[in-house]
């Protein structure tokens, strides 16, 4: 720490001002779809705000775009940078959310027997914890929260969830109703509650799906990741449609 402090203060205004650009190219290329060069620019500053980019970045190619077999690379990898976010910055709001977003995935990838040894459950909601605690009105965190009882709860089933994990689907569900109806344009989080629910209890939350999806759909996308995530709504929207009667 002392010699990093001294590195500091001998070149502080040369590598600020270099540090905010590749930030900002790191973030463009976010926004303009080149994941993975957003990502590994951002990995190269070696700074909590560009692991974390990093980190959002590399999930975003994992969930939106990558094939099945390169999807467990990609969300180690985002895991690992949001990890490293944390190790700079322990109270970063956003990396403790990515973090908790990829465990959640590399819980997805494996069979819930080994999610649970894995502790990816816990470490996932411990994440969500810190992150509301810093920051209570967090919409992320809140949605992320609901997501998290819904997944445990379909996993495991409502009595092994509640006894295991504290997990509950009442909670879920108003987390995620909450989540749905606010007046935010955070694609993914209406997406994934919409499809949270959906995959939970098909014929219950039909209509709440389709309606969740068919709005994400008609909203203007600010960005590349926004188009992604409308992309898969549209695809859920048509899986929904054909659970209807004939």
């Amino acid at each position: 720490m002392a010699r990093f402090l001294i590195a500091l203060c001998v070149v502080t205004g040369a590598v600020a001002p270099a540090a905010a650009a590749g930030l900002d190219e790191a973030q463009t290329r976010y926004e303009q779809g080149d994941m993975a060069g957003a990502a590994s620019l951002a990995r190269s500053l070696a700074s909590a705000k560009g692991f974390t980019l990093a980190a959002r970045a590399t999930l975003v190619e994992a969930i939106y775009r990558s094939s099945d077999a390169d999807k467990q690379a990609l969300v180690e990898q985002a895991a690992a940078d949001a990890a490293a976010a944390l190790a700079r910055d322990p109270n970063h709001v956003d990396a403790q959310l990515q973090l908790a977003i990829a465990l959640g995935q590399l819980a997805d990838l494996e069979d819930p027997l080994s999610a649970h040894v894995n502790g990816y459950a816990k470490r996932g909601k411990a994440l969500i914890d810190r992150a509301l605690a810093l920051d209570p009105d967090n919409e992320w965190a809140h949605a992320l929260l609901g997501m998290w009882h819904l997944r445990i709860v379909q996993r495991a089933g409502d009595a092994l969830a509640a006894s295991l994990y504290g997990a509950s689907r009442n909670t879920g569900i108003e987390l995620c109703a909450q989540a749905m109806a606010a007046p935010h344009e955070a694609f993914a989080l209406k997406y994934g509650c919409a499809r949270t629910l959906f995959e939970l209890d098909p014929d219950q939350f039909a209509d709440t799906a389709e309606q969740t999806l068919a709005a994400v759909k008609q909203t203007n996308p600010r960005d590349a990741a926004d188009r992604l995530v409308q992309a898969a709504a549209g695809r859920l929207l048509a899986e929904v449609e054909t659970t209807r009667p004939q």
